[in-house]
């Protein structure tokens, strides 16, 4: 996490799993079923999406 602080305002900078480590590199995390209703997930233990980046502007009013 950054964050920079200017006249009033500020910009934050944030990035999560920057590895890209995820579950679904390595298994499948929705198993087959017999019917479409019924769907079966394994156990989650780790992040299902890859890197996840995001800007926010603070301002002071």
């Amino acid at each position: 996490m950054f964050q920079k602080y200017f006249n009033g305002f500020s910009v934050i900078f944030n990035v999560e799993n920057i590895l890209n480590e995820r579950q679904t590199k390595y298994e499948k995390v929705v198993l087959p079923s017999p019917t479409i209703s019924t769907p079966q997930f394994k156990q989650l233990y780790m992040p299902l999406e890859g890197i996840v980046a995001n800007v926010s502007l603070w301002v002071r009013l």
